[in-house]
């Protein structure tokens, strides 16, 4: 949040960070986490190839 009448400087009373960990958004209110749309979505939507191509590569040895 933006202090006002100072668009460069937050203000520290009105910012409310959250916590993303796994599927669950902590923040500062009290009272259970809020769900997360994210965890709706399976994994390999949005993972990228490159992850699979990486597991599916040789494990090289480092070199003597």
């Amino acid at each position: 949040m933006i202090e006002a009448g100072n668009p460069n400087r937050g203000d520290p009373d009105r910012w409310r960070p959250l916590i993303m960990s796994f599927s669950k958004v902590y923040g500062l209110a009290a009272g259970p986490p809020m769900g997360s749309t994210l965890s709706r979505i399976p994994q390999d939507r949005y993972r990228s190839p490159d992850v699979d191509a990486a597991r599916a590569a040789p494990v090289r040895s480092p070199a003597a």
